[in-house]
């Protein structure tokens, strides 16, 4: 092998390294049970039978995540549980913004983006991979 081959191969693997690094998924995929799933699962959808209550999105995942012993299912519930707290304020930002006309329009994405992360999270988290929400305040660690 010449020099330049070498080097790619070593920057492939140091690549791989990072990655791995920057994304802890590959530390659960191995050991996680489909009962850990399925709850990790529920803690991303649940929320969506929850907007129909006062704040059951945000009692679901905080349920499960103060009664989970898995730690991907903490995790995961920690996620989503930071996640719902946050569409909330977002939620509350956008009433406020009715009064100026622009609330309709936020109000709609809001809409679409919650659904559409909540999704990707749920897919993810079928496959054993951990999901971080974007655009969302960490306040629970």
């Amino acid at each position: 092998m010449d020099r330049s081959s070498l080097l790619t191969n070593r920057l492939i693997a140091q690549k791989k390294t990072f990655e791995k690094q920057l994304n802890p998924s590959h530390l659960f995929t191995e050991m996680i049970s489909s009962e850990s799933k399925n709850l990790a699962h529920l803690a991303h959808l649940a929320p969506l039978i929850g907007y129909f209550f006062a704040i059951g999105q945000i009692l679901v995942p905080l349920t499960i995540f103060l009664l989970a012993k898995d730690p991907f299912v903490k995790m995961q519930a920690r996620e989503a549980l930071n996640a719902q707290i946050s569409f909330t304020v977002y939620f509350l930002i956008c009433l406020f913004l009715f009064s100026v006309l622009i609330g309709y329009l936020l109000i709609l994405f809001l809409g679409i983006f919650v659904i559409w992360t909540m999704i990707s999270a749920s897919i993810a988290v079928s496959r054993g991979k951990t999901y971080n929400y974007p655009y969302i305040f960490r306040l629970v660690s």
